[in-house]
């Protein structure tokens, strides 16, 4: 043998062995961060039917919806700007940065590593389709409660699909409560600070106060559809999805389907992986990224232990 391919062996070794040992969530409880979400979201319910405290979120609702509603009368550009924010189209937007974000976060790790998080990503895909219709058929159905938006309320509150007809905008809704958007964005959020890095943590959270904006400009949402409709939601989905076994386990389940999905797709189109950045997967310190324990594509042949 060569000493290239000498070479090439040992390397090969080290990073089946180092892939092997890799771990992307753990199945543990987090007792902390479950608590923590609950209590946070029973203040957050209390809070808004307790009729003393029921006051101070109208006024915030208001007072909320005043300052960045008004701030369409400062001109033309900024009316189309916020119509272009609200167009019904451009909903999927957020998918597509928050599907790339996830990208990067795995762009050049070990394919083992990638299929995981792709696992764990599935998770969280049925964690975002299922609970939206529980969410409505338990506000709407069960609880009977509905509320117009803003724009359908207030007289005087300025519509962008008046301002700006041209554009497709979005700026009534006559059921805004409970915010599924809201909803959507806030779990994808906790997503990333539960089995994240902390940079990809920070920007996920800056994509969803971003993309929450145009819906609160516009008028076609309270404030607190946001805060008390999907808040509570995403943090009770969000904590018992991924500071509990569950994510672990639902990802173990789908982990040989990713295997074998990924396996069809042709070398060209695969995300492409980097000796280099297997030392990135070790966790570090205060990086809030949770250890994964699937550990390895269960087609592939064992590997030997040295010795």
């Amino acid at each position: 043998m060569s000493s290239e391919e000498a070479l090439g062996t040992d390397r090969g070794d080290r990073i089946a062995g180092r892939t092997e040992r890799i771990r992307v969530i753990r199945p543990v409880w987090r007792p902390r961060a479950l608590v923590l979400s609950h209590l946070v979201a029973l203040l957050l319910v209390v809070t808004w039917i307790t009729p003393a405290t029921r006051q101070w979120w109208d006024r915030f609702d208001l007072a909320l919806f005043r300052l960045l509603n008004d701030s369409l009368a400062l001109g033309h550009g900024w009316q189309v700007f916020w119509a272009v924010a609200n167009y019904r189209a451009l909903d999927l937007l957020p998918a597509v940065l928050i599907l790339g974000l996830f990208i990067v976060s795995i762009w050049g790790r070990p394919r083992d590593v990638q299929n995981q998080r792709w696992a764990v990503l599935a998770v969280l895909g049925g964690v975002l389709v299922v609970v939206p219709p529980l969410m409505e058929l338990v506000v709407h159905q069960g609880l009977q409660y509905s509320r117009p938006s803003p724009t359908l309320v207030l007289d005087d509150a300025l519509r962008l699909s008046h301002l700006v007809p041209s554009i497709n905008t979005k700026d009534t809704s006559r059921a805004c409560f409970p915010g599924d958007h809201a909803y959507v964005l806030l779990t994808v959020m906790s997503f990333f600070w539960y089995v994240g890095r902390r940079r990809d943590a920070l920007l996920a959270s800056l994509l969803a106060a971003v993309f929450v904006l145009p819906r609160l400009v516009g008028g076609a949402h309270w404030a607190t559809d946001i805060l008390v409709g999907g808040g509570p939601a995403a943090l009770l989905a969000g904590s018992w999805a991924f500071a509990t076994p569950l994510c672990h386990r639902l990802a173990t389940l789908l982990h040989p389907l990713v295997c074998a999905v990924m396996k069809l797709v042709p070398g060209p189109l695969r995300i492409p992986e980097w000796p280099e950045r297997l030392a990135d997967d070790a966790p570090q310190p205060g990086s809030g990224v949770i250890p994964l324990s699937i550990d390895r594509d269960p087609s592939a042949p064992p590997q030997r232990k040295a010795g």
